[in-house]
């Protein structure tokens, strides 16, 4: 069934009463506070939709790979909630994190309960899996869920993950708390209890998380008709290769020959092993060709062009996907930097700053998360500095072989490569040093 069927059908169930009950303040995408029009037939795209469930999953695999970290800010040796640096963004919150540590005004909190709770949130569900899925919800349908697991003294000990057609209704002015079912449960739960990350849609900013699945229905459907329409080719020909009149002649006493010659053709003719055969009858025949194929319906050039688009939809370079026809080696190492710089680093801020404003502040209001930065450096710019004669000094032997993925040797500790002949390394001149040397260079002119 296309994907459109499947939304159709699953609309119509929801305007009987079946799945959805509309408000009369709803808009054509359905209430604010029930899952988007489409999300359950996109969600189940991914599992069925080979390219869409690639391209999701090259970028979901490097999200998962995700280092988290966790600081205090210090002041008289007593942590603070410090809210701006907290909400800065990623370079800010680097910036200031080394300012504060120069001056021990910053700890690393590296066994805070905070990061255990993203590294192991259940038993059912390891810390990379949960992040992995987390990222394809928002990937597909634009927002995510995380259950709060409390145990009885009121403290947070572990995290659920929640598909989003899971939560059937999100909080609004006229219902305060979530409604859930799921695994043949339904239940209700307060706003605390529940981490909603999402992308807000702009119509709704409040509502409903919105998804780059959601705009792509279209291109799903017609790559799922293409596909089809290629097995079927194969298949049964697509439409008839030729049109077959047969005189009966001395059969018009058997009102079941042509039936029979039809059911002879179906059955050494069908399927792809059969493609070609010849067929041999007794009987005067009539032939009219018909001819159509694969190359007039130029099936192959219409998926290409559709799975083109679902690339640059999430902005992966083509050598991450398999397709190298355009490639060179230059191409293939900016393709890992350009992932992780427009695409990975993006969504690991998205996630970082709604955890941060949701869950931090229920468990320690004083730590601020963080992660390791994914982007990875520029191998022809680093490689560019190492094999420069002026700049190459500033690089220890070791840290050369680091580069080129082998291990460190305990004899090259701290050597370097001398400078050139006739130039040294000087410590930096300050602003007196410089007006001095400006002035008595004026001097001696």
């Amino acid at each position: 069934m296309s994907f459109f069927r499947r939304v159709a059908r699953w609309f119509r169930r929801s305007a009987s009463g079946a799945r959805l009950l509309v408000s009369a303040g709803a808009t054509w995408w359905g209430a604010r506070s029930a899952p988007r029009y489409g999300t359950r037939e996109v969600l189940q795209a991914f599992t069925y939709h080979g390219f869409l469930q690639s391209a999701v999953q090259v970028i979901s695999d490097q999200v998962k790979q995700v280092q988290w970290t966790a600081t205090k800010s210090l002041s008289d040796g007593t942590p603070y909630a410090d809210f701006s640096r907290a909400s800065a963004s990623y370079d800010v919150r680097s910036r200031k994190a080394a300012e504060l540590r120069n001056a021990d005004g910053v700890i690393d909190v590296s066994s805070h309960e905070v990061l255990r709770l993203l590294s192991r949130p259940s038993a059912e569900m390891s810390g990379p899996q949960m992040v992995e899925m987390m990222a394809t919800h928002l990937l597909l349908v634009g927002e995510t869920f995380l259950e709060l697991r409390r145990s009885a003294a009121g403290p947070v000990v572990g995290l659920r993950l929640l598909p989003p057609t899971a939560v059937t209704s999100i909080p609004t002015r006229t219902q305060a708390e979530y409604r859930i079912s799921y695994e043949q449960e339904s239940y209700a739960l307060a706003p605390t209890e529940v981490v909603h990350i999402k992308r807000a849609d702009p119509l709704e900013p409040l509502g409903r998380g919105v998804g780059l699945g959601h705009g792509i229905g279209s291109e799903l459907d017609a790559s799922e008709h293409v596909t089809s329409t290629i097995r079927a080719t194969y298949a049964r020909g697509g439409i008839p290769s030729a049109v077959v009149g047969i005189d009966q002649g001395q059969m018009m006493d058997d009102p079941n020959a042509v039936d029979d010659i039809k059911a002879k053709i179906e059955q050494e003719h069908s399927g792809p092993e059969n493609a070609g055969k010849m067929l041999f009858t007794n009987g005067k025949v009539t032939l009219a060709s018909v001819g159509a194929n694969l190359r007039d319906l130029d099936a192959a050039a219409i998926k290409r062009q559709l799975e083109a688009h679902l690339r640059q939809v999430y902005r992966i370079p083509p050598e991450l996907l398999g397709d190298l026809s355009g490639s060179n080696r230059a191409t293939a190492e900016a393709a890992k930097y350009h992932l992780a710089e427009y695409v990975v680093f993006p969504l690991l801020c998205l996630i970082r700053d709604e955890l941060q404003h949701r869950l931090v502040p229920q468990i320690d209001p004083t730590v601020v998360l963080d992660f390791e930065d994914p982007r990875p450096a520029s191998g022809e710019r680093v490689e560019k500095f190492m094999t420069s004669a002026v700049t190459a000094p500033a690089f220890s032997m070791n840290e050369v072989r680091a580069f080129v993925g082998l291990d460190a040797d305990a004899d090259l500790n701290g050597v370097r490569l001398l400078p050139p002949p006739g130039s040294k390394p000087i410590a930096e001149a300050t602003v007196d040093d410089v007006a001095s040397a400006t002035a008595s260079a004026l001097r001696t002119h």
